[in-house]
């Protein structure tokens, strides 16, 4: 799975980045770059498409609903949706001679979503509850502070932007009917962000001196992270390993 999945979280990863700027400065560029993304990462793995909640709420926060949908379906959004499809359709040109059987893929992939397990996905007893086990399995100390970045998060529009996507696939993928742990590798990285955050927030409450912060903060993150570096590379190693049976 490392074939698809690790290439699609990096552009979904820089996919959102480019969501931020829509918040941030709302230029037609950002919205044209953030459509090439977009299409990028969904030609890559059909989770790309899961950037399009972020982006409609980075648009609709920068944009007022209540000046009518002229003010909402403007040129920047009309260019960034002709750039997700034009992208996707390079990246993917059989489906011009092919939709039949792109449809059918599409829809059954959709279809994971809902019916019974299929071979070699995990047996499902609760998606939630699974896919916690799965973070907490993965680091339990970073999986912690996601948690209160999360809370966070939900003070003010752009850390609620920032929960969007790693929610968006939580809910999703939750109450799917398999588990596939090869499906979190794209939120994965705002697991990170999201302890980063709740790490320089803790920091700021604490009030410590401007000229320290840095040092005490690349100090702390490197003790949190050292047991999934160490977690990393023994798994590097295990694959290294000559199998001479």
């Amino acid at each position: 799975f490392l074939y698809y999945n690790l290439p699609a979280a990096f552009f979904i990863t820089l996919g959102f980045l480019f969501i931020l700027n829509i918040f941030s400065c709302g230029r037609k560029k950002d919205y044209i770059l953030t459509g090439v993304i977009i299409g990028l990462a969904t030609s890559l793995h059909y989770q790309g498409i899961f950037l399009l909640i972020p982006l409609l709420a980075a648009h609709f926060i920068r944009n007022d609903a209540s000046e009518g949908p002229k003010r909402i379906f403007d040129s920047k959004a009309l260019a960034c949706l002709a750039s997700i499809i034009i992208v996707f359709i390079l990246c993917n040109p059989f489906i011009l001679w092919q939709f039949n059987i792109f449809i059918e893929r599409l829809k059954w992939n959709l279809a994971r979503l809902t019916t019974p397990v299929e071979l070699g996905a995990s047996p499902k007893v609760n998606g939630y509850l699974d896919y916690a086990h799965i973070f907490l399995k993965y680091d339990p100390l970073i999986s912690f502070l996601a948690l209160i970045g999360a809370v966070i998060c939900l003070k003010d529009k752009r850390g609620i932007l920032i929960l969007s996507l790693p929610l968006t696939f939580y809910l999703s993928y939750g109450k799917a009917a398999e588990v596939h742990p090869e499906w979190v590798t794209p939120m994965l990285p705002f697991v990170a962000l999201l302890s980063a955050y709740s790490l320089v927030s803790l920091v700021d409450k604490a009030r410590v001196r401007q000229d320290k912060r840095g040092p005490i903060l690349f100090a702390v993150s490197l003790v949190v992270a050292l047991p999934s570096i160490i977690n990393t590379l023994n798994s590097e190693l295990l694959i290294s390993i000559t199998d001479v049976r």
